[in-house]
C-alpha cells in the first residue's frame, strides 16, 4: 500500500532539499489535521449524545419509561470512538497510526449516527462530510480504512437490516450498493483532488528550494561585495549624481582622515582640492555622455588634518534599468608616495646629472626609473632601453662573481646599503668592472620608496692590480728561483777567480824568479780570465732580467749596414787569432734603416757569431742578411759555421739555460751556455725567432729574424757582391788593417773619475802612447781646470760624488766647451748611450776600459783634425781596396757621400734641422759600412745637435764632416 501511494502521491523528489521541505510540510498537515479530528471527534460525539435525547431520549414499556438504548449507544459507543483518536490526536500527532485511527473511528461514526438515526436519509450525508474531511490528510491511506468501513457497514445493513439503509424496508436488496458506489465515487475524486494538492505541494517547494537557492546566491554575492568593499586596498564609494555619499569602506576613511558619518554629510565636492573639482566635472561628463564606461584622473583630497593627499580615481557610472545614470562608484588608490618619489626622483636627477658617474634611481621593485648621461656613456645603453629592467639582468653577465650578485639581492630585500666591487657588461658585451654603492631612500613615514646606485668605472684600476699582482708574483718567482741561480753561477764565477787571484798570487810572490815568458802567460791568463769573468756579469744580468720579464727593449731608426759591420768588425780580431774565416754578405735588395733596438740587435748578432767562432775550429763563418721574401718586414740573418755540428737530439736544449750540448764541449771551450738562450729571448722581444739547422761533422745555420717596422728601400744589389764567392772557401782570414795610436802623441787629455785605480789605469795606458794625461777625481774639479787648461778631450765617468758627468757635461757646453767629452760608465743598459749622448758627450766607452776600444776612439779623434787641425793626413777604407770589388763599392760610396754633403750644406742654410738629422744619421750607418769609422763620431754629435737644433753645434760638426770628407782617399 505505502509503495502504491508513493506511486501514485509522490511526497519525496530526488531533490534532498524538496524532499525537506515536502516532509516538513507533511508533517505539518497531519499534526493540524489530527488536532482538527480531535475537536471533531470529541464534537461529534456531544453532537451524538445530544441527537439521540432529541430524537428517542426514552423508550416506553407501556408506562413503564427507561433510556432509549440509542442514548446509551451514543454516550458508551461514540465516547469509545471518541476518546481514543482524541488523546492520540494529542500526545502522538502526525503519527500515521494517530492517522489511521482518526480515520477509522470518524467512518465508525458516520454508521454509528447513520444507525442511531434509524437510517434516515439525511445522516448519510455524515459519510461524504467524513471523507472529504479525511481527504484533508493528503494522505490516500486514509481513506482506504474508512471506505471499506463504510462499505462493509452498508453491506451488512444491506443485507441483514434493508430497512436502516434508509429507515424504511426497500424491495431491492442491492440498495446498499448504490449506497457504496457514491461512496467510492466519492473517494475516487478525493484522490484526485489530493493527488493534485500534492502536485502543487511539490511544485511550491521545488520554487521554494529555487527560491532559496537564488536568496543564498544573492546573500553570497552580497557578502562577497560587502567583504570585497570593505576589505579593498583602494578607498571605495557610492556616490549620488549631486556629490553626496551612499556608501563609504574604511580605506576611503583613511584615505581622506574622515569617519563614515563626516563622509555621510559631505559632498565629494567638500573634500576635493579646488583646482581638481573641474577636471573631476569633466571627467563625469565624458561618462555621462557615454564616450567611455569609466575613466581615471589623478587628483587631490583636502585631508581632514589640512594636508593634500593625491590618488589616483577611477570613475564608473551605476544605471538603472532604464539606462539613465543612477549612481557613481569610485575607486581611489592613495598615490601621495609615488607623487613624493618622483619629485623626490626629479630633484636627485638634477644633482645626479651633473656628475660624471654612472647613475641609476629605480623604483622599491629594484626596476630602473632614471638613468644620467653617466649611465649610457659606461654602458652603451639608452634611457630608454634601461629603464623598466632590473640593473641585475640588464648589465650583469656569466663571468660576474655568482656570490657577489647572491650578496646585492640579499642586501636589496633587506633594504641596507651596499657596496661592492663587480664586473659588469655594456650593450656591445664589452666587460667592465665598477664600484657599485647602492642606498636605499625612505619617505618620512619610513616606507622604501627608492634605490640610488652609484657605479664608478674601476676598470684601469682593476688592470693595474693585475698588473701589480702579476709582478709581485714574477718578483716572488725571481726570488724563489735566486738560490737555484746562484748555485748554477758558483762555479762559473769561481773559476775565472781562481785564475785572476791564483796568478796574482804567483806574480806577487815570484816575479823576481820568473822568465819574461811565464810572466807573459800569467798575465795573459789573468786578462783572459778578467774578460771572461766581464762576459759572463753581461750574461747573467741579462738573463735575469729576462726570467724575470723585466727586458725591454726601444725602438730606433738604425742602420742594418752598421750594426752587422760593427759585429764583424768587433769579432774579425777573434776569428783572425784562431785562423779561420769571418766575412758577410747582403742578399737582394735590403733597407737603409730599420726600426729596431740597436743595442739588443747588436748583442744578439755578437752572442750568435760569437758561439759560431767558438764552435769552429777550421773553415769560415759566414753571415748573410736579406729580407724575407715569406714575411712582410722581416731581417733575416743566417750564421753559417763549418764547425762540429749540433746532434738532433741537442737541438732544443742549447736554447735552455746553463745548458750545452755536451759536457765535453764544457771542459773544451767553456762558457756558462747563456748566450744562446739570451740570443732567442732577444729575437722574440724583436718580433722574431731564432732557430736553428745542424748537422753533425758539418757545421750549423743559425737563422734570426726580428721586425724592421716600415722600411725604407733602397737598391743594394751591388753590396751583395761585397764578398767575393771564393774568398768564403779559403781557408784564410779577411784581411783587417792594424789600429795605430801614433795620433795620440801631444794629445791633452783630462780624465774625470771618482776611482783612483780607475784615473790610474787610463793614465798609464794613455801615456804609454803619448798622450799627456791630467787627472780629476769628480764633475766639480774637472770644470775648474778646464777653465785654466785647454784640453784636447775630456773622457768623463758619469756617476761621481759632489758633480755627477752628465751635470758637470751639461755645464761645461753651457759654458762654450767644444772639444769632444766621451763618457765613461759603468752603466751598459738600454738607453745609458742614449742619455750621455743627450747630455752631450760626443762619445761612450763602458767599464771596465777596453784599451783597443779607448785607443781606436782617441785615435778617430785625433785622425778627425780636432787635434791638429793642420793634420791633413789621407783617411783610408778599413775594407780591401785592392780587391777591384770592394773598390768599386767605395767608389759608389763616396760619390753618394759628396751629394748628401751638398745637401747638408743646403739644409743648414735653410735651417731644416730634420733634414740634418736624416742626412747624418744615414752618414753614420753607412760610413761605417764602408770601413770609414772616423765618421761615426761627428755624425752622431750633428744628428744630436740637429735633433736639439744647435745652429753653432751643427756647424762645428758639419765643418768637421767636410774636412774628414777632403781626406778620404782609396
Amino acid at each position: 500500500m505505502n509503495q502504491l501511494k508513493k506511486l501514485i502521491f509522490p511526497a519525496t523528489s530526488n531533490d534532498p532539499a524538496i524532499s525537506r521541505i515536502l516532509k516538513e510540510q507533511f508533517v505539518s498537515i497531519y499534526s493540524r489535521t489530527d488536532r482538527m479530528f480531535a475537536v471533531l471527534m470529541g464534537l461529534q460525539w456531544l453532537a451524538a449524545i445530544a441527537i439521540a435525547f432529541v430524537t428517542s431520549p426514552f423508550t416506553w414499556n407501556g408506562s413503564q419509561s427507561s433510556i432509549h438504548p440509542h442514548v446509551v449507544m451514543a454516550f458508551f459507543g461514540g465516547g469509545v470512538l471518541a476518546l481514543m483518536p482524541i488523546a492520540l490526536a494529542v500526545f502522538l500527532p502526525g503519527r500515521t497510526s494517530t492517522r489511521m485511527t482518526i480515520a477509522c473511528s470518524q467512518a465508525l461514526f458516520s454508521t454509528l449516527l447513520i444507525h442511531l438515526s434509524g437510517g434516515r436519509i439525511e445522516t448519510h450525508f455524515h459519510v461524504f462530510g467524513s471523507l472529504a474531511f479525511l481527504a484533508a490528510y493528503r494522505d490516500p491511506l486514509t481513506l482506504a480504512p474508512a471506505t471499506l468501513i463504510i462499505a462493509v457497514d452498508h453491506w451488512a445493513r444491506g443485507i441483514w437490516w434493508p430497512e436502516s439503509v434508509f429507515g424504511i424496508a426497500t424491495a431491492s436488496q442491492w440498495r446498499w450498493l448504490e449506497h457504496a458506489a457514491w461512496v467510492v465515487f466519492e473517494v475516487v475524486i478525493l484522490l484526485i483532488i489530493t493527488k493534485q494538492s500534492v502536485n502543487e505541494m511539490h511544485s511550491l517547494a521545488s520554487k521554494s528550494v529555487q527560491l532559496d537557492a537564488a536568496l543564498s546566491l544573492a546573500e553570497k554575492s552580497e557578502q562577497r561585495f560587502r567583504e570585497g568593499f570593505e576589505q579593498s586596498a583602494l578607498g571605495m564609494a557610492f556616490k549620488k549624481l549631486d556629490g553626496t555619499y551612499i556608501r563609504i569602506n574604511n580605506r576611503y576613511c583613511e584615505i581622506t582622515g574622515y569617519s563614515r558619518d563626516e563622509l555621510f554629510t559631505k559632498r565629494y565636492q567638500d573634500i576635493t582640492h579646488p583646482d581638481d573639482i573641474p577636471l573631476h566635472a569633466k571627467a563625469l561628463e565624458q561618462l555621462s555622455s557615454g564616450q567611455d564606461s569609466s575613466c581615471q584622473i589623478d587628483k587631490r583630497y583636502l585631508h581632514k588634518q589640512g594636508h593634500e593627499v593625491w590618488v589616483r580615481l577611477t570613475l564608473s557610472l551605476v544605471r538603472d534599468s532604464d539606462g539613465n545614470p543612477h549612481q557613481l562608484m569610485a575607486a581611489a588608490e592613495d598615490i601621495t608616495a609615488e607623487r613624493n618619489a618622483q619629485a623626490l626622483i626629479k630633484k636627485l636627477s638634477l644633482v645626479a646629472s651633473k656628475t660624471r658617474h654612472s647613475v641609476i634611481i629605480a623604483g622599491p621593485n629594484g626596476c630602473i626609473e632614471w638613468v644620467n648621461e653617466g649611465f649610457t656613456n659606461l654602458t652603451g645603453y639608452s634611457a630608454e632601453e634601461a629603464i623598466g629592467n632590473s640593473p641585475g639582468d640588464l648589465l650583469q653577465g656569466v663571468k660576474t662573481d655568482t656570490d657577489t650578485k647572491n650578496l646585492i639581492r640579499k642586501r636589496l630585500q633587506n633594504q641596507e646599503s651596499v657596496s661592492v666591487e663587480i664586473l659588469n657588461y655594456g650593450k656591445s658585451e664589452t666587460p667592465y668592472w665598477i664600484n657599485l654603492e647602492i642606498d636605499p631612500v625612505f619617505d618620512s613615514q619610513g616606507n622604501l620608496t627608492n634605490f640610488i646606485a652609484t657605479q664608478t668605472d674601476i676598470t684601469d684600476r682593476k688592470k693595474r692590480a693585475e698588473q701589480l699582482e702579476r709582478a709581485t708574483q714574477a718578483a716572488e718567482a725571481a726570488n724563489r728561483s735566486k738560490s737555484r741561480f746562484l748555485a748554477n753561477m758558483s762555479h762559473e764565477i769561481r773559476t775565472p777567480l781562481n785564475g785572476i787571484l791564483g796568478f796574482t798570487d804567483v806574480l806577487l810572490r815570484d816575479w823576481q824568479s820568473l822568465d819574461p815568458s811565464e810572466m807573459d802567460d800569467h798575465l795573459s791568463t789573468i786578462r783572459r780570465s778578467g774578460q771572461h769573468l766581464l762576459s759572463l756579469i753581461n750574461d747573467v744580468l741579462d738573463i735575469s732580467k729576462i726570467e724575470a720579464e723585466q727586458m725591454q727593449v726601444e725602438l730606433l731608426d738604425c742602420s742594418p749596414h752598421q750594426v752587422i759591420s760593427d759585429t764583424i768588425s768587433i769579432l774579425r780580431v777573434t776569428a783572425t787569432e784562431k785562423g779561420i774565416g769571418l766575412d758577410h754578405r747582403w742578399e737582394g735588395p735590403v733597407p737603409a734603416t730599420i726600426k729596431t733596438d740597436p743595442y739588443r740587435f747588436k748583442q744578439m748578432l755578437l752572442n750568435i757569431v760569437g758561439n759560431a767562432i767558438k764552435f769552429t775550429d777550421q773553415g769560415s763563418v759566414l753571415v748573410v742578411a736579406y729580407l724575407s721574401q715569406e714575411t712582410d718586414n722581416r731581417l733575416c740573418i743566417e750564421v753559417r759555421d763549418t764547425g762540429a755540428g749540433i746532434p738532433a737530439e741537442k737541438i732544443n736544449a742549447i736554447f735552455e739555460p746553463f745548458v750545452q750540448a755536451d759536457d765535453t764541449v764544457t771542459r773544451k771551450y767553456g762558457g756558462t751556455g747563456l748566450g744562446l738562450p739570451i740570443s732567442k729571448k732577444i729575437a722574440e722581444s724583436l718580433g722574431g725567432t731564432l732557430s736553428v739547422a745542424s748537422f753533425v761533422g758539418r757545421g750549423s745555420t743559425f737563422t734570426a729574424t726580428i721586425d724592421t717596422g716600415d722600411v725604407d728601400y733602397i737598391d743594394l744589389d751591388n753590396m751583395a757582391r761585397q764578398v767575393p764567392q771564393h774568398s768564403h772557401a779559403q781557408n784564410t782570414p779577411m784581411p783587417r788593417k792594424p789600429i795605430t795610436t801614433n795620433g795620440l802623441n801631444g794629445m791633452s787629455v783630462l780624465v774625470v773619475d771618482d776611482g783612483d785605480t780607475n784615473r790610474k789605469l787610463i793614465r798609464l795606458l794613455l801615456e804609454r802612447e803619448g798622450a799627456k794625461v791630467w787627472m780629476a777625481e769628480n764633475g766639480q774639479v774637472a770644470i775648474d781646470m778646464v777653465s785654466r787648461t785647454n784640453f784636447d778631450v775630456i773622457l768623463m765617468d758619469m756617476q761621481m760624488p759632489v758633480l755627477d758627468g752628465y751635470t758637470a757635461t751639461s755645464r761645461l757646453r753651457q759654458r762654450g766647451f767644444e772639444m769632444p767629452i766621451i763618457a765613461l760608465t759603468a752603466h751598459a743598459m738600454q738607453g745609458d748611450r742614449e742619455k750621455c749622448l743627450e747630455t752631450g758627450c760626443s762619445g761612450y766607452l763602458t767599464k771596465p776600459i777596453d784599451a783597443s776600444a779607448l785607443y781606436e776612439t782617441l785615435s778617430t779623434i785625433s785622425r778627425t783634425g780636432e787635434i791638429d787641425e793642420s793634420s791633413q793626413a789621407p783617411i783610408r777604407s778599413a775594407l780591401p781596396t785592392e780587391d777591384p770589388e770592394f773598390r768599386h763599392i767605395i767608389e759608389q760610396f763616396i760619390d753618394k757621400f759628396d751629394v748628401k754633403v751638398r745637401e747638408l750644406e743646403h739644409a743648414w742654410e735653410a735651417n731644416d734641422f730634420d733634414e740634418m738629422e736624416r742626412i747624418a744619421h744615414w752618414i753614420r750607418g753607412s760610413a761605417g759600412t764602408v770601413g770609414y769609422s772616423c765618421f761615426t763620431i761627428p755624425a752622431a754629435e750633428l744628428e744630436r745637435s740637429a735633433r736639439n737644433k744647435k745652429t753653432f753645434d751643427s756647424r762645428r760638426t758639419l765643418d768637421q764632416i767636410q774636412d774628414l770628407k777632403c781626406r778620404i782617399t782609396l
